[in-house]
């Protein structure tokens, strides 16, 4: 795979190289081989990742193949034990990957993806791990695609996991998936939500806009993750207070050949001892030097150094 994203010669078995995993991802989808699409996966983002190749006319096998990584029904034998989200979730992220990489030439190439997802996730007929993948996808395609298209669809999404846990015979698989999307929601949403709606937050307006299921945990991430900006905003304000280079006071203070220190002003002459040997006179030779030499090596070297579901 480190050789798919460096070398350079590929371009003549490129072809073969993407059939082979558009091909490979079919058939081991009906087999649900988890271990070879995440490997195929892989083939895909090494293949992206090289400078050397021109991936555009290819995309019409890559992304079929990428899209059923993230929206399949099934991708391994044991979903409720198989860490299939891993697979659905860096699928998602090469997905946007892909989007940002070939928009500008292609036209039309983010709104046909999206709809893709949108048509999936208002699709009641499928079950809710698809429903996951739309929502990750959905997601992972930033900032804008968060606020115009994910946050009318939370209240509905929040009354479908309603009906769902209503149900007693919910299944182990849907119990796991449900707590997958919450985590999906709260890892992206407030966020976004912080980045696009000013404060003050209002608990009734979150329910409103969110639904009852997941407006009450909305609005409490948003709380937390503005008070966390407020805490490191001062923090950060105190270490640039008290940083070295941030006050003239910080510098050792140059004293010249033949001034005495500032602290000498404030002895008093009856208190120096008899026996201290005198100061001694100093080289002549040694006031041609330059005393700012002397705290050149003071300064630091990185005074300014410190240190996102």
């Amino acid at each position: 795979i480190a050789s798919l994203s460096t070398e350079t010669g590929l371009h003549q078995i490129l072809p073969r190289i993407v059939l082979f995993i558009s091909e490979g991802v079919k058939i081991n989808l009906m087999q649900y081989n988890l271990a070879i699409l995440i490997y195929l996966m892989r083939m895909t983002s090494a293949l992206l990742d090289n400078k050397s190749l021109y991936c555009e006319k290819y995309l019409h096998q890559l992304f079929p193949a990428i899209m059923s990584c993230i929206l399949a029904k099934q991708l391994c034998a044991r979903p409720d034990t198989d860490n299939h989200w891993a697979l659905r979730d860096y699928a998602a992220s090469r997905c946007a990957q892909m989007v940002k990489m070939f928009s500008a030439n292609i036209h039309g190439l983010r709104n046909r993806i999206v709809r893709i997802f949108l048509r999936t996730f208002h699709s009641e007929r499928l079950p809710l791990v698809t429903h996951y993948g739309a929502l990750v996808g959905l997601c992972e395609m930033g900032q804008e695609t968060i606020e115009e298209l994910v946050f009318p669809i939370i209240r509905t999404l929040g009354e479908r996991i309603i009906k769902y846990l209503e149900n007693p015979s919910l299944s182990s698989i849907d119990k796991i998936t449900i707590d997958r999307i919450s985590g999906v929601i709260s890892k992206y949403i407030p966020i976004a939500y912080r980045a696009s709606r000013p404060a003050p937050d209002d608990l009734e307006h979150f329910k409103h806009e969110f639904g009852s299921y997941y407006g009450h945990r909305l609005y409490t991430h948003v709380i937390q993750l503005r008070q966390q900006s407020r805490s490191t905003s001062s923090q950060s304000t105190q270490n640039r207070q008290f940083s070295p280079s941030s006050g003239s006071n910080s510098r050792p203070s140059k004293i010249l050949p033949g001034q005495a220190s500032p602290s000498s002003h404030h002895q008093n002459p009856g208190s120096v001892t008899p026996s201290r040997s005198p100061v001694r006179p100093m080289n002549p030779s040694l006031s041609k030097q330059h005393p700012q030499s002397s705290t050149s090596s003071l300064t630091p070297a990185n005074s300014h150094e410190n240190v996102i579901l």
